[in-house]
């Protein structure tokens, strides 16, 4: 019961880390995206190892449920990060510009 904890925890946190990590990524944080990024690393390399040698289905049912969990946390998390105000240029996409290439085109 104590490694199926371990588990669903572990992954959890890997996916905890994950969404965070995919945030970081769009928002342009180089230095959080940097340091999630190798979290996951870690995590992963030793979550893979740790479920290959045992291959019990109750370990998988916790790894596919901490995935879940996880992702579920990190959105929860993650979702108010659109209010930070980093004084740095927004990307800002034209609205019908495929529309306007196409009509060039013609």
């Amino acid at each position: 019961m104590i490694r199926l904890l371990a588990v669903f925890g572990a992954e959890a946190l890997l996916f905890l880390v994950i969404t965070l990590n995919y945030r970081a990524c769009a928002k342009g944080w180089v230095r959080a995206t940097v340091v999630t990024d190798g979290i996951i690393a870690g995590l992963n390399f030793s979550l893979i190892k740790w479920i290959a040698e045992t291959g019990s289905f109750p370990e998988h049912g916790a790894y596919i449920a901490g995935g879940m969990v996880g992702s579920w946390v990190g959105m929860r998390i993650s979702r108010h990060w659109h209010d930070v105000d980093d004084n740095r240029p927004q990307l800002v996409v034209k609205e019908n510009y495929f529309r306007d290439e196409e009509e060039q085109a013609w």
